[in-house]
C-alpha cells in the first residue's frame, strides 16, 4: 500500500469521510429529535425526496423536467412513476405513499400529533406502532437506499463507496 493510500484510510480520514456523509448526518438528525414526530417526519421525508429525485434522474429520460417542476410532478407523481417503471415495488409504493400522507398531515395540521389510526392499514405490522416511529423512518430511508445502492451510493455517499472500494482493493492485494 502506498503512503497516499495509507493516508486515505487513516482513522482521521475515515472519520472525516463518515462525518461528511449525508445519510449518516440524516440519521443523526433524526435521532436528535427523538419523540418529536413532526420533525422526524420532515427530516425523513426530505431525505426520501432527495433519494426519489436521484432515482427519477437515473431512470427517466426527462428527469430535468420532472425534478424541476414540482407543481406538475409532485412527490406523489414521482413515486407513481418509479412504481410504474418497476423501480419501486407495489408494496414500497404503498408504504411511501402512506408516509407521504402522514407528511401532508404534519405539514398542514397546526396541532399535529401522530394517531394510532394513521397506522391501522399499513404493512408490515412493525409499522403499526407509534412507539417505533423513529425506527419506521429509518427503515423507510434504508429500505430505499439498500434497494438502489448502485444509483444512490455514488450520489450521496461517495466517500463511503470509495472507502469500501479501497478496503476491497487492500483486501485483494493482501490476499495475493
Amino acid at each position: 500500500m502506498s503512503e497516499n493510500e495509507k493516508g486515505l484510510n487513516s482513522p482521521e480520514q475515515i472519520k472525516k469521510r463518515i462525518e461528511n456523509n449525508l445519510i449518516l448526518q440524516v440519521m443523526q438528525e433524526l435521532q436528535s429529535h427523538k419523540g418529536h414526530h413532526r420533525l422526524q417526519i420532515f427530516i425523513a421525508h426530505g431525505y426520501l425526496e432527495l433519494l426519489m429525485n436521484e432515482l427519477i434522474k437515473a431512470k427517466t429520460k426527462n428527469y430535468k423536467k420532472i425534478i424541476s417542476d414540482n407543481r406538475s410532478y409532485p412527490y406523489s407523481t414521482k413515486i407513481l412513476i418509479l412504481n410504474e417503471l418497476g423501480a419501486l415495488s407495489d408494496e414500497d409504493y404503498r408504504v411511501y405513499d402512506w408516509f407521504r400522507k402522514i407528511r401532508n398531515k404534519a405539514a398542514h395540521d397546526p396541532l399535529f400529533k401522530l394517531k394510532k389510526e394513521y397506522f391501522q392499514n399499513i404493512r408490515p405490522r412493525d409499522y403499526q406502532e407509534i412507539e417505533k416511529f423513529e425506527s419506521i423512518c429509518v427503515d423507510l430511508m434504508l429500505r430505499l437506499w439498500n434497494a438502489n445502492m448502485e444509483i444512490l451510493g455514488p450520489a450521496f455517499a461517495s466517500t463511503l463507496v470509495n472507502l469500501n472500494s479501497s478496503e476491497k482493493e487492500n483486501d485483494t492485494q493482501q490476499n495475493i
